[in-house]
């Protein structure tokens, strides 16, 4: 106006500093030869601003033996990967395990009674198509899957087993 004179301009900058935010996968599993879930697992996300619409995909590292295998996170914005460059970002990780399965046996029960000097054929079997042991006591004997009863007046107990392996855990004995 007439009364003053122009002032200097006065320039300050201001840093720009990114957000603070993370991702954190919550832990997941299953069992030996189950599908993994779907989805693999849920996470929490810290730290963004609810207008950039951040959303995070879980994967894990490849496998399918009983152990534990690394869950990671891939994030997206509506607003494209740019978005992401506002933000430092804290990448954390979770454990996604796999268990021993649950095997059952299948034991058919033998014809009773069974006379002495008489056979017959046992073939169980456990789910985990892992091979079974038949154990024989009292008035039997077995060999191979072949029973012979010894006695006329005393019983013939078979116990089926399956011990499991690093995949199964040992079968409850029928």
């Amino acid at each position: 106006n007439a009364s003053f004179s122009a002032a200097t301009n006065v320039v300050r900058t201001v840093v720009a500093a990114p957000l603070a935010a993370s991702v954190t996968p919550t832990a997941a599993g299953k069992a030996f030869g189950a599908a993994d879930p779907s989805p693999l697992t849920t996470g929490t996300l810290t730290g963004f601003l609810a207008g950039d619409n951040v959303t995070a995909t879980y994967a894990r590292i490849a496998g399918e033996a009983v152990g534990t295998y690394l869950i990671s996170a891939t994030l997206g914005a509506a607003g494209g990967a740019s978005v992401l460059l506002n933000y430092a970002i804290t990448s954390n990780t979770a454990l996604f395990t796999i268990g021993q399965a649950a095997q059952t046996i299948t034991f058919t029960a033998p014809g009773t009674p069974a006379v002495y000097g008489s056979t017959f054929v046992v073939l169980p079997t456990a789910s985990s198509g892992l091979p079974v042991t038949v154990t024989p006591s009292g008035g039997c004997t077995l060999s191979g899957s072949t029973v012979t009863m010894t006695s006329g007046t005393t019983a013939c107990v078979l116990t089926a087993s399956q011990a499991g392996n690093a995949s199964f855990t040992a079968a409850t004995n029928v």
